[in-house]
């Protein structure tokens, strides 16, 4: 065959190749969405592609307010969207005592002594923090109209509403992407959702007080205007709408995200890296359905997710919610101490999760106590544990603490949960406590599981698991004839190893446990 001539052979296979056609002018093509894999051409490639290949919406519907709407089909894994924070506000008061936040960079900073900007006064980090040129910039200005030396009117919940105000400045296309969002809430315009919060008023009216009042008598004395949408009615609304997450030393709100519902039993999960949130199913997803995401600590009972959710303009009536086993958990649970006539042991619930007058009923003596009764009391019991999670503990300071716990909850309560996920993590390798750890971590990713948790917490469970049982293993004379137990952790490993696909802060951990597993195996069909 000459070299000019074809291969036929080459030919004939591909004329069997089916043609790829563009879904839109039907034109032969090459290319294909890596996400939706909707194939295109590059004439279609504005029209047609992007609408095909967008996953959600936002859309209002009235009575219900404002959710997040699935576009087409979506699959466990999946990336649904990634969007960068509109605002981000400190959170305050801050945890650590004696500190408060720096109104550039957001990070808490010790109160005492500390240095302030020069122009409105706010506590900062420091004199060259970058932020104070980017991000406080214009807001400063505003804050210096109302400048004070006493850090006691130091307000930082005006910092939202004045953030918010300060995007028709600091980012012009998202602050016309929120506006056209809110036009269709314009049939509610004059109400306001009806989980607003007292306290949001109450920092809208501070802020239009002390700030955006001074700031109007400057606007008619220079001519100049600065903002032209500060209205109190406006910020009500964007406020009662939008959701915070919560992020290390900030709670940060988003165009999107902050929109979808609230669910302790969500569709998706979310990873936030330099507060750049990416959100991915959890679970097959329908068309038309609304996407939902936890804004709360789904590692407290119902009665703290539900008091959280309080201050974040929504609620919950997720099946957990509704149950009050939570799943079979008991994650709420108390154990019922009887009478001193007649102790019982058994166990008290609440009669109905969701109500705040509720009473909790015990299941084998039938004693009942009122719902303010058992709050408090759990109250006291939860400022134990952060007294002693809060400082530095040893083992026995946590096993005190578990045989105190045991005594009056649940085995399996939140607060027994955080002291033995504590345990977990201490590094006494003892063989005796390295057992302990081992049954302490099967009981917690039990519950993890039940309650469908996932991302780093469970795959943190897991690389513990795996440690303890590798290191027993591996401190056995022979591994020859455990095959039973390396199985085990071989199943270990493989469930962590796709858990952590979502989850790139643990994957050089379980990568390396991987390796770990890998010589374990070569030195047992050696032996």
């Amino acid at each position: 065959m000459s070299d000019n001539k074809p291969d036929v052979v080459l030919l004939k296979i591909m004329s069997e190749i089916p043609e790829i056609l563009c879904e839109s002018c039907r034109q032969p093509t090459v290319r294909k969405c890596g996400v939706c894999r909707l194939n295109y051409c590059s004439g279609c490639e504005v029209q047609s592609h992007w609408e095909g290949c967008k996953s959600c919406e936002v859309c209002y519907l009235s009575g219900s307010g404002f959710v997040v709407k699935a576009l087409r089909e979506l699959w466990p894994g999946e990336i649904i969207f990634s969007e960068s924070p509109l605002v981000l506000v400190p959170k305050y008061p801050v945890n650590e005592e004696g500190k408060v936040p720096c109104v550039g960079c957001n990070r808490p900073i010790l109160e005492e002594n500390c240095l302030k900007c020069p122009e409105c006064l706010w506590p900062v980090c420091a004199l060259e923090c970058e932020h104070l040129n980017t991000q406080h910039q214009l807001e400063c200005k505003i804050l210096k109209l109302g400048k004070s030396t006493s850090s006691e009117i130091f307000r930082f919940d005006i910092l939202l509403p004045l953030r918010i105000i300060c995007l028709q400045k600091t980012n012009k296309i998202e602050w016309e992407k929120l506006l056209k969002q809110l036009e269709e809430d314009d049939s509610n315009k004059n109400s306001t959702n009806n989980n607003t919060l007292e306290i949001a008023d109450d920092s809208i009216e501070f802020l239009e007080q002390n700030y955006l009042i001074p700031l109007k008598k400057y606007e008619e004395e220079s001519g100049a205007t600065l903002f032209e949408q500060d209205s109190k009615d406006f910020l009500r609304k964007v406020l009662s709408n939008l959701k915070p997450f919560d992020c290390d030393d900030v709670e940060v709100f988003y165009l999107t995200a902050s929109l979808t519902e609230h669910s302790c039993t969500s569709n998706t999960t979310y990873i936030i890296e330099q507060h750049k949130l990416t959100m991915k199913a959890t679970t097959h997803i329908s068309k038309d359905t609304n996407l939902t995401c936890s804004f709360t600590n789904l590692l407290v009972g119902t009665h703290n997710r539900l008091d959280d959710l309080k201050t974040k303009n929504t609620s919950c009536r997720c099946y957990r919610c509704k149950d009050p086993t939570e799943f079979r958990t008991f994650f709420s649970a108390l154990k019922c101490l009887g009478t001193k006539e007649k102790p019982c042991g058994g166990t008290q619930l609440p009669a109905d999760p969701l109500h705040h007058n509720t009473v909790w009923i015990c299941d084998m003596c039938r004693i009942e106590l009122p719902n303010d009764q058992v709050v408090k009391f759990v109250k006291h019991l939860g400022k134990q544990v952060a007294k002693i999670l809060s400082k530095e503990y040893t083992v026995k300071d946590l096993e005190d603490l578990l045989h105190k716990l045991l005594m009056f909850l649940h085995p399996n309560h939140f607060y027994v949960y955080s002291v033995k996920h504590a345990l977990v993590q201490m590094s006494d390798t003892s063989e005796e406590f390295l057992l302990k750890k081992i049954q302490m971590s099967e009981d917690l990713i039990e519950i993890g599981r039940k309650l469908q948790l996932g991302g780093l917490h469970l795959a943190e469970l897991l690389h513990q698991l795996f440690d303890c049982k590798f290191l027993l293993l591996t401190r056995s004379e022979n591994v020859s004839g455990r095959d039973e137990e390396i199985r085990k952790l071989s199943e270990l490993f493989e469930e962590n190893k796709k858990l952590v696909q979502s989850v790139p802060k643990l994957r050089q951990s379980v990568s390396e446990d991987g390796s770990k597993l890998d010589a374990l195996l070569k030195q047992n069909s050696l032996s």
